[in-house]
């Protein structure tokens, strides 16, 4: 489909209008129609316009704009797809019935969103795409097979609400693995990493320590403890300047006072 001007010269007189030119599928040849007559040239002077070749072309290109950008709306710039591969996640994850858990912190905070959809959102998109927090909300949570229900902000700010309860949050998932399939603390593996902060200055807990890669930002220590058969059972975030094994000590004293 497009328009273009059309311009008659009678008797001295220039009529114009603007036609509509399209493909007929049935006739199978192309097809002119008047979208809209003007009448002659000086009818339109006398309105007042005093070019009105050039306000008609104008109106044109805003017509044909028009035209390609409904024709673009009509291909969708959303990918088709959902993802499928945390099914067997989700699965362990509402057989543990964690959510109840979860709706009860919520009663303790004016969040406008649940913080169990922030969380089960977070582990099937860190599952399936691991990327960073920004493309985390806006390449993978919109495709997952339940719509989101909360915004990119108050994924932050659960987020927040995780970072400081955490050994909490692990405490609760450990309870209920163990209550469902059960752990086996008999034998246990533990091992550590640190992660690297772009900034300048040391806070409480990112501190600068020993590093692998040899880095002088301020580092963040995590040490993980898994059980016989490796499911993991205690987590510690400590600073990065210090050693990894007096955190084993306290992961595993904290597991056994569970």
């Amino acid at each position: 489909m497009a328009y273009f001007l059309k311009k008659n010269r009678k008797k001295d007189k220039l009529y114009l209008s603007i036609v509509n030119s399209y493909y007929d599928s049935e006739r199978k040849q192309t097809v002119h129609s008047t979208y809209e007559s003007f009448g002659t040239g000086q009818a339109l002077i006398d309105q007042g316009i005093s070019d009105p070749v050039a306000y008609l072309e104008d109106k044109v290109r805003t017509l044909n704009y028009e035209a390609r950008q409904k024709d673009a709306s009509e291909i969708s710039d959303t990918a088709p797809y959902k993802y499928a591969g945390h099914f067997l996640v989700k699965s362990i994850l509402s057989k543990l019935d964690v959510e109840p858990i979860f709706n009860i912190y919520d009663l303790t905070r004016s969040y406008h969103f649940k913080l169990f959809d922030v969380l089960s959102a977070l582990i099937y998109a860190r599952i399936l795409k691991p990327c960073s927090k920004y493309k985390t909300y806006f390449e993978v949570i919109p495709y997952l097979e339940s719509p989101c229900c909360f915004s990119y902000d108050q994924l932050l700010e659960g987020l927040s609400y995780f970072g400081d309860n955490y050994e909490k949050i692990v405490e609760i998932f450990s309870k209920l693995t163990n209550e469902k399939y059960g752990l086996h603390p008999s034998v246990g593996y533990f091992d550590c990493t640190n992660f690297y902060f772009e900034i300048d200055k040391e806070d409480d807990i990112r501190k600068k320590g020993p590093s692998k890669e040899n880095r002088k930002e301020p580092l963040l220590g995590l040490g993980l403890l898994l059980d016989a058969r490796q499911i993991p059972v205690g987590l510690k975030l400590f600073p990065g300047n210090e050693s990894e094994k007096p955190q084993i000590r306290q992961v595993i004293d904290e597991l056994k006072k569970q």
